[in-house]
């Protein structure tokens, strides 16, 4: 009882602490705010689309079907010259040239040719475009893929588009943790009120439970705001919190790692800094990196990233995503025995 009692004592101290911070509030707080913003702003409609300027002299067929697709924009130019210079100012992609009696030899079998200017710094936008000019040609020929495509969806997403941020914001979220409880300590052992907890009659790991807490509690909260205003709560929702709750206590024990090894706030903002890009800009680029997809599979964040993504968007369950939960409570066990080491090497330095 008296462990559980110092706990709180120091768990409510910090919690008061980092809610007179305005720099731990904007870093909680701020992500919550975006992510409404950005859920409000982005309907099912708010989907990029590459623009290709085409020269059409023929009015051909296939530039009707490409003006009706949903993949693309397209912008009728009237002379080649004009199109590339769009494509070389930036203002589209690519610029497709469709001859004259386009239609007359595709329907003879001729096999005529289209031409393609692209500026391939758009990799991205120019193969939507590539791929939409590929359907537009078999819708205009009447031709059929050459097999039965029979779909098993093992996961079927239903929510709206704007829905499949939730896993990222969650997780840029449950790292505020990591600034909290490392703020907090730098904070304490500037003023030399970690001395004095150590000093009083408590056990390290009861102190270190409660820098946990607050960091926990503090983000935590924030995590399960961004998906109550969002509706990112579905029928998963008790494998969602298990995820924010294991991911918080991992954040927060590094982050009290972090506050035990540096000597000032400057050098923790730079050590945080620093761990925010190692932790997230990976995760948030694996999809189109084999690099950084790489480098995100040693990252507790991508263990939650694609766990939530799985719960969120798929409606995973417990068993489902049981292996990153195990990852992320790994995690928290060894960022809580490399803190108490931590903390015992202070308390005998100090």
């Amino acid at each position: 009882m008296a462990s559980l009692r110092a706990i709180i004592a120091l768990f409510g101290k910090d919690l008061e602490d980092a809610a007179r911070s305005q720099t731990l509030l904007v870093m909680l707080l701020g992500p919550v705010v975006l992510s409404v913003l950005m859920a409000r702003s982005l309907g099912a409609t708010d989907i990029r689309r590459p623009l290709l300027a085409v020269y059409d002299p023929g009015s051909s067929g296939l530039v009707r079907v490409l003006d009706a697709s949903e993949l693309i924009r397209i912008e009728r130019v009237s002379s080649w010259s004009q199109g590339r210079e769009l494509v070389e100012r930036g203002r589209a992609p690519a610029l497709l040239g469709v001859p004259g009696g386009f239609d007359g030899s595709l329907e003879q079998d001729l096999f005529p040719r289209l031409d393609l200017a692209v500026d391939e710094s758009y990799r991205g936008q120019v193969a939507v475009i590539r791929e939409a000019i590929r359907s537009a040609l078999r819708e205009q020929v009447g031709q059929e893929i050459p097999a039965d495509i029979r779909v098993d969806k093992v996961r079927e997403f239903t929510g709206a588009p704007r829905k499949t941020l939730l896993p990222i914001w969650v997780v840029f979220t449950t790292l505020g943790a990591l600034m909290v409880t490392a703020s907090t300590l730098v904070e304490e052992k500037e003023k030399k009120t970690l001395s004095a907890i150590l000093a009083a009659p408590v056990e390290l790991w009861e102190v270190l439970a409660g820098k946990l807490l607050s960091g926990f509690f503090l983000a935590a909260l924030a995590s399960a705001l961004v998906l109550a205003l969002n509706q990112g709560f579905t029928r998963s929702w008790l494998s969602e919190l298990a995820l924010i709750a294991l991911g918080c206590l991992a954040f927060a024990g590094l982050g009290t790692l972090v506050g035990l090894s540096v000597q000032s706030q400057a050098t923790a903002n730079a050590v945080l800094s620093g761990l925010y890009l190692v932790l997230f800009v990976p995760v948030a680029l694996a999809d189109v990196s084999q690099v950084m997809f790489q480098a995100a599979r040693w990252m507790p964040t991508y263990y939650l990233q694609s766990a939530l993504s799985q719960a969120i968007l798929g409606g995973a369950g417990f068993s489902e995503v049981s292996r990153p939960l195990l990852i992320l409570a790994a995690s928290t066990l060894l960022a809580f025995g490399a803190s108490l080491w931590q903390l015992k090497r202070y308390r005998l330095a100090d």
